[in-house]
Parts: C-alpha cells; structure tokens; sequence
C-alpha cells in the first residue's frame, strides 16, 4: 500500500474513533450519575464528588476535542498529533474508571461490588466497537481499568477475590482478540470503499473521455459531410458545365477525328460524373431524404436493363457476365433496389480479374433472395463487415480510381437498410464472394415499366424543345453560358441570369416564359426556391420550374425536397435535363411549339 493511501485509511479510522468519542457523553453521564446515587450512601462524599467532577470533565473535554479534531486528521502531520492526545484522553478515562473500584469493592457490598464490575465490564465491551480501528487506543482505555481492578481485587486477599483478578486479565486479553479482529474487517471495509471510490471515478473519468470522443466523432463526421459537400458542390459546377459544352459542341459539324476526340472526352466526363453521383448517393442518405416507394414488378426487364449497362465493363476485363433468367416478381421501390443491384454488380466487376459473375434469384419461403456471385480476391471474415463502411476499400492501397471511391457497399447496406431488405455476404479469400438481398415475393399483378433513379417521364422527339421560352438563373458564368449554348441547340429561347431581380429588370415588358430553371444555392444566400417565387410573383403564374443543384449537404438536400419543386443533380446528364424540360413544357400548350 503507498503511503498516502496509507495515511488516508488511517485518518478514516480515526474519524470512526473520533465519530464514537464525541457521541459517548450522554451515555457516560447516565452511567457515571447513576453509580454516584447508588454510592453516596455508602462512600464519603468528597471522594465520590471529585471521582464524578472528573469523570464528566474527562468526557466532555474529548467530545468537544474530538468533533474539533475530526475536521484535521486528513493532514498527516497533525493526525499523528490528534491520535497522540486521544491516546492520552483513554489513558485518563480508564485510571479515572477503575479508581471507581477502589472506591466500591472496599465497602463490601455485594450488590454494589457486582453493579460495578458488570459496569466496568460493560465499558470494556463498549470500547471493542468504539476503539477497534485504532486498536492501541482500546489498550490505553482498558489496560488502566484491568490493572487498577485486578490490583484492588487482590488486595483484598482471599481465593475469590484473587482468582476474580486473575478473570479481570483474561477478561481484558480474550476482548482484546476480538478488538484485533474487529479492527481487520474495519481496515478491509475501508479499503474496499476507498476501491470502490477509485473505480467510480475512473469511471467517470472514463465515461466522459468516452463522451468527449464520441463527440469529437460526432463533430469529425459533420466536418467529414461539410467538406464532401463543399468539395462535391465545387467539382460538379465545371464538370456539369463541361458536360454541356461537350453536348452543345456534338451537336455541331465535326470531322471524324474530331468526333473521336470529343467521344474520349465525354466518356472521361460520364466517369467523373458516376464519382459524383456516387458521393450524392451517400449524401442523400445521409440526410435521410431517400423516400421507398414500394410496388410489385417483375425482376427479370431490372437484371436485364442492369447487364446491359454493365456488361461492357465486364467485357472490357475479359470477365463473364450471365445473369440466369427469372418470373419471380418482389413488392420494393424498383429504382432503389436497382441502385442497390448495381453497386453490387459494380464492386463485382471491380475486385474480379479472372473468371467472371452471376446474377440469380432463388424463392426463400415468402422471399425472393437475389444473389451476385464473383470470383473475384474473395474477402476475409475479419473484414467483412469493414466494406460495409464508407471509403473503405479492400486490395486498392493506390486508390486506383477504377475501383471506385469506397462508397458503392457503404450505399447499398443504407440503401438496402431504408427498404427493409436484409444484405448478407458469403465469401472466402482467394474464392470470390457472394451478396445476396432478400426481398418480399409477390404473385399479384406487376408494373411493366420500371425506371431507373432520376429518369423523369416524358419522350425525346427531335425538336420537341424548339420555341421553348426558358428563364435561366444560375450563379455560375459558365454554367450560364453551357445552358444556353446546349439549350439554344435544341431550339430553345433562353435568357440567363445571375439574379433573379436581373430578370425581372430585364424581361420587365416580356410575357411569362414556358419553363424556369434555377439553380438551388445563389448568391447572398438566396436560394433558387425563393427566386423560383420571386418569379412567379411577378409574372403572376404558377410557370413550371425545374431547380438544378450542385449542393450535397444533408441540410440542403432536405429544404431542396421540402420545396416540392423537381430537383435534379449536377452534373445533370443532358438527356435527363432534356426530359425534364420536356417534362414540364408538356404540362402547358405554351410550351408545345
């Protein structure tokens, strides 16, 4: 034990001394009171005046000295002063109560020599409790009471008397052994409190580390998704406006070198658009705005529309792509369960390089369970539930950029997680792996359009744009200028804008155009709802509207969402932009040419 944990056992001890001293007055002077009534007949009464005044001066002196000295004793030096002058005080009370047998036993009494032993007895009992965690202190009470009675009893001479003194000894030494057991258990009692103290605190101290970094969890990942919008929001505006430079340009008279170069270039911007929309995903979970939409259709046209998408990646690495045919129809939100499908197919493709996939589906009771085999690097059991987590990749230290950003598992556990399906993954390393999605089986009537996410309604006729008047307010020169090159070539009339106050300045004597498309974040903090309002207000109708967003932080998502306004993500791919212009124009015969 180190010292100072030492020294504070023994100050609790002397507390607990200390404590007994102070409390032992009102028993001491119904004791002591009592035996000067039972004697003042039988002895002088200046004997027992001066053995009482000194008895009740003793006591009292050590209970006003003990409740003042209680407060002191966790000071080292001045504990020992403290157990010194107790020392001293039980000296004086023990020389004090055993004169009184020499003022008793003399008198020959038997009912008063008996009162007074039983008494004496009593006292030395009393001090076991009182004085056993400070044993030497029980001994400067008791040795005084046990010398002066075993003393006066054998003067008095004769074989009773004597051997009664030789009993008060032994009486003394028996209840000293019990005084040493008593004053194990109370050190033992302190110790485990003063354990029991420490572990708590630990705790504490433990529990609010444990806070404190579940805090700065908390804060890291809010910084994680603010600098990911941030970064998102600023690579979309010239990857979304070099998407329509590069539509608006293929729409021009180009040679076949130069069509070829502008293929390459709109492939390199497809891929940086997919790492995009791969992060809105994530962010769109994140800030909770996937809504399911569950419906019954059928499985197989989805498996199709997904090898047909993918099957050339596979292709490209020499890899095996069979998807196993199937009438098995499932109840979920058909585009999110094709978002889920693909990530898988996609991380498939991406960790296999020899061999190939296999997409099936299997009845599971009221389920269907829908699989995606690969023979791929296989993963370890120790990290198969790490995939799951966001820009975690397994065999990619380079961080190649064809395997993705880490993201494609992390979207399809959450994605899978919002419909209720149930994602597992079987896999052995070096054997490829396999994930499988139940989902709910159904044999009623099915849909037989199932779209992909974001794909709005509507047709793409030649033309079909020509004469459309579109108000365009976006904060981005560039933007600007690639929305109408692009929009221009269909045959539409656009006006671009910074501000939503610059066209009404401008188009003051124009009549309403067909559509408006905002960008959501302007600038001053104004968003593309409220000049979308603005708008409308002036012209005094309802003009369709189309907002447009770079934005991916949970925050914006869901005000974007509660606008009701259909919202659509940049870099926006023109063949969806162009449905949705048609889309909307098709809602006003203004609108139709």
């Amino acid at each position: 034990m180190t010292p100072p944990q030492d020294h504070r056992i023994v100050a609790e001890e002397l507390r607990l001394v200390l404590d007994g001293v102070a409390q032992s007055v009102a028993v001491g002077f119904l004791v002591s009171t009592l035996m000067l009534i039972v004697l003042w007949t039988l002895a002088p009464h200046g004997i027992l005046l001066g053995w009482y005044g000194a008895f009740l001066l003793e006591r009292v002196a050590a209970a006003r000295y003990a409740r003042h000295a209680r407060h002191v004793v966790s000071e080292p030096g001045r504990a020992r002063r403290v157990e010194r002058v107790v020392f001293l005080s039980k000296i004086v009370e023990g020389t004090i109560l055993g004169s009184l047998i020499g003022i008793a036993l003399p008198l020959q009494v038997p009912a008063v020599s008996i009162l007074t032993m039983s008494l004496l007895g009593a006292t030395c009992s009393n001090g076991v409790s009182l004085l056993a965690p400070r044993r030497h202190l029980y001994l400067a009470l008791v040795v005084p009471v046990a010398l002066l009675a075993a003393g006066t009893l054998w003067s008095l001479g004769g074989a009773p008397y004597r051997a009664l003194a030789i009993c008060a000894l032994l009486f003394v030494a028996g209840q000293y052994g019990q005084v040493v057991l008593a004053s194990r258990r109370v050190r033992e009692s302190i110790e485990l409190r003063f354990e029991n103290t420490a572990l708590v605190e630990r705790l504490r101290g433990e529990t609010a580390a444990a806070h404190r970094a579940r805090l700065d969890a908390e804060h890291a990942n809010t910084a994680k998704s603010q600098f990911l919008a941030a970064a998102s929001h600023d690579l979309r505006q010239p990857v979304h406006a070099l998407g329509l430079f590069l539509q608006a340009l293929s729409q021009t008279d180009l040679g076949d070198p130069q069509r070829r170069i502008l293929q390459n270039a709109q492939a390199a911007n497809v891929a940086s658009t997919d790492m995009l929309n791969t992060l809105l995903d994530f962010s769109r979970l994140e800030a909770g705005v996937v809504t399911p939409r569950p419906g019954a259709f059928e499985l197989q046209p989805l498996l199709d529309r997904i090898e047909n998408d993918l099957a050339h990646l596979a292709d490209a690495k020499s890899l095996i792509y069979r998807t196993l045919q199937t009438d098995l129809a499932v109840v979920s939100d058909a585009a999110l369960l094709e978002l889920v499908l693909r990530n898988l197919v996609l991380n498939a493709i991406r960790y296999t390089d020899r061999g190939g996939l296999l997409i099936g589906c299997r009845r599971r009771g009221d389920d269907v369970s829908i699989e995606v085999y690969d023979t791929g690097i296989g993963i370890p059991a120790a990290k198969q539930d790490d995939i799951f987590r966001e820009f975690y990749q397994l065999g990619n230290p380079e961080r190649d950029r064809h395997k993705g950003l880490g993201l494609g598992l992390a979207i399809a556990r959450g994605i899978a997680d919002s419909l209720g399906h149930a994602l597992s993954l079987s896999s052995r390393e070096g054997q490829g792996s396999v994930f499988r999605i139940r989902v709910p089986r159904t044999r009623e009537a099915v849909t037989d359009d199932v779209r992909a996410p974001d794909a709005p309604e509507g047709g793409d006729p030649n033309g079909a744009l020509a004469g459309t008047r579109i108000v365009i307010v976006d904060d981005d020169a560039i933007v600007r200028d690639a929305m109408v090159a692009l929009l221009t070539g269909w045959g539409c009339v656009c006006w671009a804008f910074e501000r939503p106050d610059d066209a009404i300045g401008a188009l003051l004597r124009e009549p309403a155009p067909d559509v408006l498309v905002c960008d959501y974040r302007l600038r001053e903090g104004q968003t593309g709802a409220e000049a979308i309002a603005l708008l409308r207000r002036h012209w005094q109708q309802p003009i369709p509207a189309l907002l447009i967003t770079g934005d991916t932080a949970p925050a914006r998502l869901r005000e974007a969402l509660d606008s009701e306004i259909p919202l659509i993500h940049k870099p926006v791919r023109p063949d969806i932009l162009r449905r949705s212009l048609l889309a909307l124009a098709s809602r006003l015969p203004a609108c139709t040419p």
